[in-house]
């Protein structure tokens, strides 16, 4: 079980399930679309953006 954040009234374990999933179905439909051909495959090489952006909300949270 996450453990409740108490700076954000107790709801920040649920902030963060939501963006973990977001980001899981994200990834879930660029893949889809470039195997089906609806996205360019290039498109998937701006994948480090993805990793700078999860680390920037971990440390952002921290403080």
């Amino acid at each position: 079980m996450a453990k409740k954040n108490s700076n954000t009234g107790g709801c920040g374990w649920f902030m963060d399930d939501w963006f973990y999933a977001l980001i899981a179905i994200l990834i879930g439909f660029a893949l889809l679309g470039v195997n089906l051909g609806w996205l360019e495959p290039s498109w998937i090489d701006y994948w480090p953006v993805l990793l700078i952006v999860i680390g920037g909300k971990e440390l952002l949270e921290r403080n």
